[in-house]
């Protein structure tokens, strides 16, 4: 069975995804973002990292396993995290939304601990090679990419 936070989200992202705001074809799907928390939930890293923070729902379903989440975007979209009607005010305290392009700011952050790295596929493959070009020297034996 799943823990409760997570049947909250599933429950209120279920009436949320009627809504247009946080709802853009190019964004996970909720089953996506709960699979990737799923994954942490299994890895137990200390830290998860995403690059492309879209609407924030693999934050909110990373953070609801219980994760530190740092989310790196150039663009400030709304997130579910920050809805007033969002279930789980306090994930908002687990989530780091850093407002700039993950190459300009991560070797300054990173950390010799466990991370679950997430790349944001839609981009195209030039952005997914770049990421990977910033991310691979930084990540330890036994990260997840």
């Amino acid at each position: 069975m799943e823990p409760l936070e997570i049947r909250l989200l599933d429950e209120w992202f279920k009436n949320l995804r009627r809504w247009g705001t946080y709802n853009r074809k190019w964004w996970p799907t909720l089953e996506q973002a709960k699979k990737i928390g799923q994954i942490c939930n299994e890895a137990q890293p200390q830290f998860f990292i995403e690059v492309g923070t879209g609407n924030g729902i693999t934050a909110s379903y990373v953070a609801a396993y219980g994760f530190k989440v740092t989310t790196f975007d150039p663009a400030d979209r709304p997130k579910v995290y920050l809805d007033e009607t969002f279930p789980l005010k306090h994930l908002h305290k687990s989530i780091t939304f850093i407002n700039q392009p993950v190459e300009e700011c991560l070797n300054s952050w990173i950390c010799s601990h466990k991370v679950v790295w997430s790349i944001d596929g839609l981009p195209g493959e030039k952005s997914i090679a770049s990421y990977l070009r910033t991310i691979r020297p930084l990540a330890n034996k036994g990260d997840l990419i």
